[in-house]
């Protein structure tokens, strides 16, 4: 039995592959230049496999790469904000920063389950949120945050993460976002 539980279907290689990848966030490797260099090789054979079967879920795939889905200022996909310094996939996927993001495609979004299964409760069928419905979820979301002492910026954006995984449209995913932003 597997200790670790991701959120995609693995096969046996990706698996054992994925279980030799340090997850932890760049700031918790501190300097040691050695996991970043360990995970570079790994996370490309990952990616790759992942890639040649499809294997990439279209909540993550429209994470990564429409631009609706990273608002802000910069208007831009999150890929093609790693595509300006780096001309291939390989060097994308070993970027330091790319963890994260590989984080979210093999574990979800990072909220204590009970928080995670109280929103989908709330939310309901995800094919019939309309964006009206994310208002409302928002409302809720910010007083199920605040009740579990998540952090306004960590609550936007694991809240939209987790409606994408849900396949709630991106637009109503994103009317959600701006409605935790409204979080004090």
């Amino acid at each position: 039995m597997h200790s670790i539980e991701y959120l995609i279907e693995l096969t046996d290689d990706e698996r054992s592959i994925a279980d030799q990848i340090d997850l932890r966030y760049l700031e918790t490797w501190g300097s040691d230049h050695e996991i970043y260099l360990n995970n570079g090789p790994l996370i490309i054979s990952l990616m790759t496999s992942l890639e040649a079967r499809d294997a990439i879920p279209a909540y993550w795939t429209s994470y990564w790469t429409d631009p609706s889905s990273n608002p802000g200022r910069v208007k831009a996909s999150r890929k093609a904000l790693f595509e300006k310094g780096n001309d291939t996939d390989e060097e994308i996927f070993t970027h330091p920063n790319f963890v994260k993001h590989l984080r979210y495609l093999l574990l979800g979004c990072e909220l204590p389950g009970h928080v995670a299964k109280a929103f989908m409760q709330k939310a309901g069928n995800p094919e019939w949120v309309s964006a009206r419905d994310a208002i409302d979820l928002g409302k809720f979301v910010r007083k199920l945050a605040r009740e579990n002492q998540i952090p306004a910026h960590q609550a936007v954006e694991e809240f939209f993460k987790l409606a994408l995984q849900m396949s709630i449209k991106t637009a109503a995913a994103l009317v959600l976002r701006d409605a935790v932003k409204q979080m004090r």
